[in-house]
């Protein structure tokens, strides 16, 4: 037999005739022993028998089988030549539709000569698919056939391509295959940034290969608004393949750049390992060959661009972004990637180096997106952040997601470029507003007279994360204790367990000696107790002398750190529910000066929003039990001392402030 003859396996009957694959083998079977039996398979490939293209259709509609009456016309559609069931000849199919493409309307050759000598008139400098044609040898002029029948069946070359590619997916994993959502992501992000160069046109060039969906969904989403050309750098075989494929889908590639260029980047490993070095590596390459008139778009591992790294990888990380070319980093939510969907991914985008602004003020704006749904407003409205922080609008735009970072910070920082949580603030307000809105906000409350504002004696603080803090010996990290189950619930020492931590539950009261908890270390006043799942919470164990069961655990904070506990446990609970690396988490840090101030201040706060919830639970217990009291008949009920009692309010209010 040969490669002219199209065969199919059961499975691939069973999608012709539109019916399920047991249904198949139901009509084997009962047509055996009739006078018209199903078609005998004409091949084998392993354990699968493939049947005969054409003895298939007629058998459909000699017996009225299946649901599709085009199953002539779409044969071509299901069906391949047998020799292709198991062999990789991806790269050969490819290069021969490719060189379809380039003569399209024009006869082809029916011997392997003619077909080398026009690949060879079509690809003189070996860019693309000679190479392959050769390699393709006495098989080409059948192949070529049986595309030629593909592309008509399938009306086109970019839609027999796709019909290629799923025949050939069971080939090959690649871990860096986008979903349908992220391809449409970074098609936006692609086209606002090729717009912001304010060009007529723009080349595209896809760094070896590797983004070719991404380049794909950007020129999609340009409508036709400008002129585009397509590069593809390198000679590896994926780069060879990336310019068959842009030939095919119509869109190129030219083989030199113009002067206005928009660099796509898809540094992901198609293994799924996340080689730092080499990924950085890769952007430091990418920034050395760009010029300002360029625009650079990177996406790789959240891991490797957005999050903290150790030692020499954060440095070498450091030399990457003192250049000052990056103006937006970006963590993105898990679920962009087919075969990793718990991975994060991270883009960097690059635009001119900056030279108007001295070193020490330039900026990063960075955006936290890691538990954001990349809804189309939410992707719309990431792109216009990009395009402000390309243009350096940062005082002038409102930013959705990214917020301001100083170059300087970054680098001396050393910790993740993304902060986990970070948001924009949603205006700008100045000191003087905002110490008259907390004094409202305190006054509304009748706590004005706890707490005295002095604008004028503020002192500078700064941020750090917890690992830095801990590096530095700022804060103590203290395990919670494992227990081997969980204790009856009776005793003289507390325990605080994830529960506890998210409200749900009071904390128990143990014996000290009970297994598990006698070997346990004790918390001490003001210790942060957190957990991180199923979100980020924390409290302040403000009496000491409890023990922390595992998952939970502690940071203690050294004296003079100005790691005030009330603030650190504000700031976990206001961290996004997805914000679970824990090391990462910026924290205020205030002017040890005013650290003892600022603790006192927000403990007695606390104690003060404690009691107003105890006095809650109390009136909305005693509104319960009174309606039933008086529906039952049990007592009769009516308001008194209404005066009197509000007077002794503002009595007691009045001489508090006065003490």
């Amino acid at each position: 037999m040969t490669t002219d003859q199209p065969v199919l396996s059961l499975r691939a009957v069973a999608a012709l005739a539109h019916v399920q694959r047991p249904v198949v083998s139901m009509w084997r079977s009962r047509s055996a022993d009739s006078e018209l039996p199903f078609p005998e398979p004409v091949a084998q490939r392993g354990r699968a028998e493939l049947f005969g293209g054409d003895d298939i259709v007629s058998w459909l509609e000699a017996s009225g089988r299946g649901n599709n009456p085009d199953a002539r016309a779409d044969v071509m559609l299901h069906a391949q030549p047998a020799e292709l069931f198991d062999n990789d000849f991806g790269d050969e199919l490819e290069a021969l539709l490719c060189l379809l493409r380039l003569t399209a309307g024009e006869r082809v050759g029916s011997t392997t000569d003619q077909i080398q000598d026009l690949a060879e008139e079509r690809d003189p400098d070996d860019d693309l698919l000679f190479s392959e044609v050769v390699r393709a040898g006495e098989r080409a002029p059948s192949i070529m056939r049986y595309l030629s029948r593909l592309v008509d069946a399938s009306y086109g070359h970019a839609n027999a391509l796709e019909i290629l590619d799923r025949r050939q997916a069971h080939l090959s994993r690649d871990s860096a295959t986008l979903t349908a959502e992220a391809e449409d992501l970074f098609g936006e992000l692609t086209a606002a940034t090729a717009l912001d160069v304010g060009a007529s046109a723009i080349c595209l060039e896809d760094v070896g290969g590797h983004a070719a969906a991404i380049v794909a969904a950007g020129i999609a989403s340009l409508r036709e608004g400008i002129e585009v050309d397509v590069v593809v750098s390198g000679d590896d075989a994926l780069a060879r393949s990336a310019r068959r494929r842009y030939v095919i889908s119509g869109a190129g590639p030219t083989m030199s750049p113009p002067a206005q260029r928009l660099v796509i980047g898809n540094l992901q490993p198609s293994d799924g390992s996340t080689d730092v070095g080499v990924v950085l590596d890769a952007i430091d390459n990418l920034q050395l060959e760009q010029t300002d008139a360029d625009r650079v778009v990177i996406v790789g591992p959240a891991s490797a661009l957005c999050d903290d790294l150790p030692g020499e990888a954060e440095k070498q990380r450091a030399a990457v972004l003192r250049l000052g070319r990056v103006r937006l980093v970006a963590k993105l939510p898990a679920g962009l990637l087919v075969h990793h969907p718990r991975q994060h991914l991270g883009v960097w985008v690059l635009g001119p180096e900056g030279r108007e602004r001295p070193a020490d003020r330039r900026a990063v704006m960075t955006a936290d997106l890691s538990d954001v749904q990349m809804s189309p407003r939410a992707v719309s409205e990431l792109a216009t952040d990009v395009v402000a922080a390309l243009e350096s609008r940062q005082v002038l735009h409102a930013f959705a997601f990214a917020t301001y970072r100083p170059l300087v910070e970054v680098l001396a920082d050393g910790g993740p470029v993304v902060v986990p949580g970070s948001r924009p603030r949603p205006a700008a307000t100045s000191d003087a507003e905002d110490v008259l809105a907390v004094q409202d906000l305190l006054r509304s409350a009748r706590c004005d007279d706890l707490v005295a504002l002095d604008p004028s004696g503020g002192s500078t603080g700064g941020r750090i994360t917890v690992e830095q803090a801990l590096r530095s010996r700022l804060l103590t990290l203290v395990p919670g204790v494992r227990l081997a189950a969980e204790p009856l619930g009776s005793g003289s020492l507390r325990l605080i367990t994830s529960a506890v931590v998210q409200e749900q539950s009071h904390p128990l009261h143990v014996d000290p000696l009970d297994p598990g908890v006698a070997g346990g270390r004790r918390t001490e006043p003001g210790d942060v107790v957190f957990v991180t799942s199923p979100r980020p919470r924390a409290m302040v164990d403000r009496d000491g002398m409890s023990v922390v069961a595992y998952p939970a655990r502690v940071l203690r904070s050294a004296p003079g750190s100005g790691l005030v506990p009330d603030v650190l446990a504000d700031v976990v609970n206001a961290l996004p529910d997805t914000a679970r690396q824990w090391r990462g988490w910026l924290l205020p840090q205030v002017d040890p000066s005013a650290a003892d101030d600022l603790g006192a201040v927000l403990g007695r706060l606390a104690d003060e929003e404690s009691e107003l919830r105890r006095r809650s639970a109390a009136l909305r217990h005693a509104r319960s039990v009174l309606a039933g009291l008086v529906a039952d008949g049990g007592a009769a009920v009516t308001l008194r001392n209404v005066e009197k009692h509000d007077k002794h309010e503002s009595q007691h209010y009045a001489e508090r402030r006065v003490s």
